[in-house]
């Protein structure tokens, strides 16, 4: 009887790890150019935001959404300053 358990749970065991271990080797190749990736990044990177603000009343909030600046490309003078 306890042959038997002993069986089903090493069976078991191969059926829940045999998919996980295809898994991690299918995707090897993929995380280990997202390392190389990470490892030498671009020179210079976008970053795109909204600011939004929220002005609480005692009576109510309200969200208030300020114009959009256009701001000069990356690269060029003062473009970070637009940002702030």
């Amino acid at each position: 009887m306890i042959a038997e358990f002993a069986l089903l749970f090493a069976l078991m065991a191969v059926v829940v790890v045999a998919p996980v271990i295809g898994q991690v080797r299918r995707l090897a190749p993929q995380i280990a150019k997202l390392r190389a990736e990470l490892a030498a990044p671009p020179q210079m990177r976008e970053l795109r935001f909204t600011i939004r603000e929220v002005i609480a009343v005692p009576v109510a909030a309200q969200i208030v959404a300020f114009p959009a600046r256009v701001a000069p490309a990356a690269g060029k003078p003062g473009h970070w300053r637009k940002a702030a």
